[in-house]
């Protein structure tokens, strides 16, 4: 378990006293161990990515193809403890996927050995390493904070680091608590998703404003978490958010800073203050990270590690790389909905084919394109364009030296999809309208992802669960098709945490490519779009505006 691994961890953020003052041998350990205890699997390929730019490019060819084989061979060891179909189809998928998992487990231990011989120390410069508070204060810029929350089966931990301060708290809610409070927040919201369109109820029809949301779990997630720092977070405009356990899969945006004005049984939207008004809210997968992730967006930080080979000069002009509205056969939708499993050796055509198409996601780059700088660079797949091998092979110079790069299509989670018999999350392109092939079958997974080689300032997954599953997050973190673009070499991720709807997710992601624009990046810029859809259409629900995350850190603004 996530919060079960560390005994020696949990000991000492038992047992040393509560801390408030300034940091301290005691403040440093508990910190220490929290930070273990928070760590996730995108910790690693961060960390991962950063030793693949210092390293001398044939090492750096030999580490990526290793991030492509432990993702593959994690994916096949889950697979393979999901159990077995019955049958002898099932028996027979199963017998490939140990196959499969044995011809894995050889290649790994092969690059392992090669990579060794190149690097002897590599391993533990790979290892996470835990920050001192110290160095997240120097990291910091004014105005910005960290929170670390980290729930257990005991009780939770809070700490808050601000340029000047430093507190830690310990709380009654434990990690089941809070996996209640934000189960009842998501079934909340897909509860009113479920129910947009049809009659409203007697007390919503002359206050449009009013909604189904769980804003009193909303504010309890904020009075555990949040409210025992919210002296020393209030001179903050942007808080960088390390959340471990449940609490992942709920974005700190939608939390009620203040307990919910209610009408009838309902939230009144236009009344309650979301924390998202309060301050831009940035997730990073671990406290480690702020330092990996600034020096990566090109921030004044000290311990930077430089790359051993030259950076791609600066274009002259700012590249964007949309792609979506992919020409799929299903019946239309306004929304990017879940299809049944699919699975084969490649991802069947057919079968993606069964998927709705999604014209709305075509207004999508549109509005996007239409707020970009003049002089922007800018190239579009779409329909029938918009396929694996015109993104991969043609069009692969401007995918590896983009600054934006927007996917709007369907996002698949590993439990909706099998490929090569292995549950893998990815991004569904235009099926090819021949035989499928390795570089052209209309999936674009989340291994081949993490192959590419990018310098994207922001990558925008506007598709659906693009995070993962709760589940999938609560374990793993930002989720392995994120985590997939932070090992290709994105700076930054904008992802969602639920399905989207189309016209609100066309409107928001608009407003956050103008605010970036305009030099409101980072954070801010997901912050400020939010705020604007707000103001513009109090009647939005949660749903509707708060299901992304910002993945990243402020970098500089878009030129």
């Amino acid at each position: 378990m996530y919060y079960g691994n560390l005994a020696l961890g949990l000991l000492v953020l038992a047992f040393l006293p509560a801390y408030a003052q300034t940091p301290s041998d005691h403040g440093d350990l508990a910190f220490a161990a929290a930070q273990r205890l928070a760590n996730s699997t995108a910790t690693h390929v961060i960390a991962e990515r950063a030793m693949i730019d210092a390293a001398e490019p044939e090492l750096a060819g030999l580490m990526r193809e290793r991030r492509q084989t432990a993702a593959a061979l994690e994916a096949v060891r889950k697979a393979i403890s999901s159990g077995v179909e019955p049958g002898d189809v099932g028996r027979n998928v199963q017998a490939r996927r140990l196959q499969l998992e044995g011809e894995l487990v050889v290649e790994l231990a092969a690059l392992n050995a090669q990579i060794e011989a190149r690097h002897s120390t590599l391993a533990d410069m790979l290892r996470p390493q835990s920050l001192h508070i110290a160095e997240v204060q120097e990291l910091l810029a004014a105005g910005e904070a960290m929170v670390l929350l980290v729930p257990t089966d005991e009780e939770s931990f809070i700490f808050a680091i601000t340029p000047e301060a430093f507190r830690w708290e310990r709380v009654e809610l434990t990690a089941g608590g809070a996996r209640e409070l934000v189960q009842n927040i998501r079934g909340s919201l897909v509860a009113e998703q479920t129910s947009r369109g049809r009659p409203l109820a007697p007390s919503q029809e002359s206050t449009p404003n009013l909604s189904s949301f769980d804003g009193e779990a909303a504010y309890q997630l904020f009075d555990a978490y949040l409210a025992p720092v919210r002296d020393i977070l209030a001179a903050s405009d942007t808080v960088y958010a390390v959340k471990s356990g449940p609490l992942r899969a709920v974005p700190l945006g939608i939390v009620l800073s203040e307990p919910p004005d209610m009408v009838a049984g309902f939230v009144d939207l236009s009344a309650s203050r979301f924390l998202i008004e309060d301050v831009a809210i940035g997730e990073l997968p671990s406290v480690a990270s702020l330092r990996t992730l600034k020096c990566r967006a090109g921030a004044s930080v000290s311990g930077c590690v430089e790359t051993a080979h030259a950076a791609s000069p600066a274009p002259e002009d700012f590249i964007f790389l949309g792609v979506g509205g992919a020409d799929l056969d299903g019946a239309s939708s306004t929304q990017r909905a879940m299809p049944p499993e699919l699975t084969g050796t490649l991802a069947d055509p057919a079968l993606l084919n069964q998927l709705a198409p999604l014209p709305g996601t075509l207004a999508e780059l549109a509005g996007i394109e239409a707020v970009l700088p003049p002089h922007t660079q800018r190239s579009i797949l779409t329909s029938e364009l918009a396929t694996e091998y015109n993104l991969r092979e043609r069009l692969l110079p401007i995918l590896t030296r983009a600054n934006l790069v927007v996917f709007a299509t369907h996002g698949l989670i590993g439990t909706e999809i099998s490929v090569r018999g292995v549950a893998e999350p990815g991004l569904v392109l235009t099926p090819p309208s021949v035989a499928p092939t390795e570089v052209d079958d209309g999936y674009l997974a989340a291994s081949e992802i993490a192959a590419l080689d990018l310098r994207a300032e922001l990558i925008i997954l506007s598709a659906c669960n693009t995070l993962g599953s709760v589940e999938a997050t609560e374990g793993d973190g930002i989720g392995a098709l994120s985590q997939a673009f932070f090992a290709a070499g994105a700076d930054a991720v904008l992802a969602s945490h639920w399905a989207v709807e189309d016209a609100a997710t066309a409107d928001l992601m608009a407003r956050v490519v103008s605010a970036h624009v305009d030099g409101a990046n980072g954070p801010q810029a997901l912050r400020t779009a939010i705020l604007q859809m707000r103001r513009a259409r109090p009647e939005l629900a949660p749903f509707q505006w708060g299901g992304f995350s910002y993945v990243g850190v402020k970098s500089g603004p878009a030129p």
